[in-house]
């Protein structure tokens, strides 16, 4: 897939502010003017302000504007509504900041604004740290100050978004909200056109209800001053699909996000979380097996599974969980990988599968290169008793007469931090070959703690609380009796 470079032309920089600006020293108490919002579909009306005081803020935003906003259209809102964020406020025509936050619940008419002269300085560091093109795009003449946007970071079959209105738009770059949306800094949204269909007045925050309509631009920087980026429908996306079964049926979502890094990184697992709030809602499902894998133009490189058991409702820790396991592969020590789709299959079960192991036997101590060890699990699942499984190894042929160290356990562990791989391939088969929660981890060590033989071995698709356990044993030549030896519990919980 082709990636889309923006770069800014610098000659524009000296006409990128044709609009006039009052920065913040030289307004004072008193003064009036008019702002711009929607209260109803697209429509734009006016509202008349007072600046009742200019005040210290934070080292990021150092002064703030307070005013009180006032006529038929904060009448009809019932007062500064959620969704008015980013109205442009205007004294003789020229631009003073953008409303951001309403502060008195008893009259809901009295906002802070935010400067514009901050707004502004955002955007040119912006302009020096990004790399972007000024196109003309075909909703260039749609946009305009005071109309009602949504922010949001997925779109599709789920849809995380925030009402707000623009602030400004010159030369293709625009401003909204007046202050940040998840205050992320350098992250990619979509900006979408909406309507708003209904404002619900209440006694502590009246809101607007809205409709999301296009995507017309991207959403480059999410600061304190507010949101920054450009208009444009060339938008390289990320496609999300997560398949649910359940009951012998299967329910299929499909989102998008914006191509990037931190895009993915801090909502992935909101996405995962809200498909499986939607599918479990009040149904009984305590257990699940999944499968997720990362594609491009050439297919599936990279695929995982494993199950997974809930306790007490931890939807939120699954999801922090598979989405940690997708960011680790795409976000590697070597280098980022660029991929398309995110593709997660998920069958849900109502049986609990949550099982811990009580004791494994082994048939001996002592045995011959190229024989077999025989293991006999004793396992409670749980509401369902006691369970028994023979299951066996062979032992390498070319294994050194010796003493040796047999470990056995569950769950992950690595035994490499992140700058002891060599390269991608060794780091991305540590995590596709990990243990899953339904297998048992056997490894044979030497003295010197080196692992000379592992394998993984599923029981059924349980997922297994933690244990550990190690046994000396005796790799010889000779012919051992048939005993049996018990490994008991070191650490099960």
């Amino acid at each position: 897939m082709k990636k889309i470079l923006f770069i800014l032309i610098f000659m524009q920089f000296v006409y990128l502010y044709p609009f006039e600006i009052i920065g913040i020293n030289d307004l004072e108490k008193g003064m009036r003017g008019h702002g711009y919002t929607v209260i109803e579909d697209r429509k734009i009306e006016q509202f008349n302000f007072e600046i009742i005081s200019i005040i210290n803020s934070s080292d990021t935003i150092p002064k703030m504007i307070l005013a009180k906003l006032y006529g038929n259209t904060i009448y009809k809102a019932g007062g500064i509504s959620e969704g008015m964020s980013g109205s442009p406020l205007y004294i003789d025509g020229k631009l003073i900041g953008a409303l951001s936050y309403a502060i008195d619940y008893d009259t809901l008419n009295m906002g802070i604004v935010t400067p514009i002269e901050y707004i502004i300085k955002t955007e040119k560091n912006m302009i020096k740290n990004e790399n972007f093109i000024i196109e003309n795009s075909k909703y260039i003449d749609e946009i305009k100050p005071g109309m009602s946007v949504s922010i949001s970071p997925v779109r599709g079959d789920i849809y995380f978004e925030n009402i707000g209105t623009l602030t400004y738009e010159k030369n293709g770059i625009f401003s909204a909200l007046g202050h940040s949306f998840s205050n992320k800094g350098d992250i990619k949204f979509f900006l979408n056109a909406s309507n708003v269909d209904y404002v619900i007045k209440n006694s502590k925050s009246p809101f607007k209800i809205g409709t999301v309509k296009e995507t017309i631009g991207l959403v480059l920087q999410d600061r304190a001053t507010g949101l920054l980026g450009v208009i444009t429908e060339n938008i390289e996306v990320n496609k999300i699909k997560v398949n649910v079964k359940k009951d012998n049926e299967i329910i299929r979502y499909n989102m998008e996000m914006v191509n990037d890094k931190n895009t993915i990184k801090f909502y992935l697992d909101k996405v995962i979380e809200a498909v499986l709030i939607k599918e479990i809602d009040a149904e009984d499902y305590k257990h699940m097996n999944y499968n997720f894998s990362l594609e491009n133009s050439k297919g599936s490189f990279y695929e995982d599974k494993n199950c997974y058991t809930f306790l007490e409702n931890n939807i939120h820790n699954f999801s922090s969980l598979i989405s940690s396991n997708i960011l680790n592969i795409i976000n590697n020590p070597f280098y980022y990988i660029n991929f398309e789709t995110i593709v997660i299959d998920i069958e849900l079960k109502k049986e609990n599968k949550l099982a811990h192991i009580k004791n494994i036997k082994t048939n001996n101590i002592i045995y011959n290169p190229g024989s077999n060890i025989e293991f006999y699990v004793n396992y409670f699942v749980m509401q369902k008793g006691l369970k028994n499984q023979k299951i066996e190894i062979k032992i390498p042929r070319n294994l050194k007469v010796g003493n040796y160290i047999i470990s056995i356990s569950t769950g992950n562990k690595d035994d490499k931090d992140w700058h002891e791989y060599q390269n991608l391939l060794e780091y991305i088969n540590n995590y596709k070959y990990k243990t899953k929660n339904n297998e048992l981890s056997i490894r044979i060590k030497n003295e010197e703690n080196e692992v000379k033989f592992s394998t993984n071995i599923p029981i059924e698709d349980y997922n297994f609380m933690k244990f550990e356990y190690e046994k000396d044993i005796i790799i010889d030549s000779f012919e051992a009796e048939n005993d049996i030896y018990e490994y008991s519990t070191k650490k099960n919980d």
